[in-house]
């Protein structure tokens, strides 16, 4: 039950509903706290969601701090070269983009593109979002050839995996049309700008 909690709390959470997303998360850690005790591995996996609400509610501070908690108690548990350990580095970054702090975000992201990388090779889903997040830190961080490149590997590789018109796919393709122009390369950017989803009336 816990499971499915934070379950609908992740799909809460991409309908931008903060209120209950923030209820499902928190239900879910107390249930396997109360169950299974605070470093069960399902209760420490929970963190994460209790971290996303804090994050909810503008306190990145609190976020961060509930990731790290996570972070040692999976790398004592799982290792920290875990796959679900190495996660936690890329859900920090994004946490930290979302707060527009870029900069910070690139503390995090580029070691999570490159275990991503290595872990399931180019062209996999999971590459392809790593490379979408660690572009748009880049592109919000000034820094649009660096962006272009990760932002063109996730437009190359989300298209396949979700469709060309799925909101990730249309992300990807937005911050590579603004990197590109950013660049003066206005050619690639009209020429991308044809791909952009059309609005529906």
């Amino acid at each position: 039950l816990a499971r499915a909690k934070f379950a609908m709390g992740r799909i809460h959470q991409a309908q931008d509903r903060p209120d209950s997303t923030k209820i499902y998360y928190r239900d879910a850690y107390e249930m396997d706290a109360r169950l299974l005790g605070e470093d069960h591995p399902f209760t420490v996996g929970f963190l994460v969601g209790l971290a996303r609400s804090a994050a909810l509610d503008g306190d990145t501070a609190k976020a961060e701090a509930l990731l790290q908690e996570c972070r040692e108690k999976r790398t004592e548990l799982l290792g920290a070269d875990h796959r679900l350990t190495e996660r936690l580095d890329g859900i920090q970054g994004r946490i930290l983009l979302d707060a527009d702090r870029p900069e910070d975000a690139l503390e995090w992201l580029p070691a999570f593109h490159a275990s991503t990388t290595e872990r399931y090779g180019v062209g996999h889903f999971e590459y392809a979002e790593s490379s979408l997040y660690l572009g748009e830190a880049y592109l919000e961080a000034g820094r649009p050839e660096e962006a272009a490149v990760h932002l063109g590997n996730a437009w190359e590789y989300l298209p396949p995996a979700y469709g060309a018109q799925d909101e990730r796919s249309q992300q990807a393709l937005e911050g590579l049309i603004q990197s590109r122009t950013q660049l003066g390369q206005t050619q690639e950017a009209q020429r991308l700008s044809t791909h952009l989803a059309t609005p529906s009336r």
